[in-house]
């Protein structure tokens, strides 16, 4: 215990060794706990704080009011998810949103894929996908295809239109017919 300095420094120079460990095979191994923050990582180079489990979650976060985990960057990607064979992110909730996106200038959420569909939506209980625009001449939702379909409907009705100040369904084309 210290009253004007740290209560426990550890340090070591050799290649692949801690500073400080702690072990218990009951338990937890290392525990923090502070006015500010539990147990802070901070690396010039690596990362600040990693956690890896042959079992369990590599790194778990909990909180009983805000973000269980929050991820924070200046330049780079704010939170990042990668999987070799499962899901990247998951994101999931009992009454509110499974996943959020929102941005003042760019996309809000983007869904990019090679040869897989870039963003898909479904339900049993509601609409599949549904969008919304409040913008003076923009839609809800655009389909664009330069060498195929813009928009594909197919169900009972195919595509179906209902306008509030206009006609419910218009056609347009750019070519002339032969």
């Amino acid at each position: 215990m210290s009253s004007g300095s740290d209560g426990v420094v550890g340090e070591s120079t050799a290649d692949g060794k801690s500073g400080v460990v702690g072990i218990n095979n009951n338990n937890v191994g290392v525990f923090g706990r502070g006015a500010n923050q539990g147990v802070l990582g901070n690396s010039g180079g690596g990362n600040g704080v990693e956690g890896g489990s042959s079992l369990g979650v590599g790194v778990l976060g909990k909180s009983k009011s805000a973000s269980g985990v929050v991820g924070l960057s200046e330049s780079g990607t704010g939170v990042s998810g990668m999987s070799g064979s499962g899901i990247g992110v998951i994101g999931g909730s009992s009454t509110n949103d499974g996943v959020l996106g929102n941005s003042n200038t760019g996309t809000g959420v983007s869904g990019i894929s090679d040869a897989g569909v870039g963003v898909t939506g479904g339900s049993n209980k509601n609409d599949g996908v549904f969008g919304t625009s409040n913008a003076t001449n923009r839609s809800g939702v655009v389909g664009l295809n330069a060498n195929n379909v813009g928009v594909f409907g197919r169900g009972v009705t195919g595509l179906f239109g209902v306008g509030q100040a206009g006609q419910g369904f218009t056609t347009r084309s750019t070519r002339s017919s032969p």
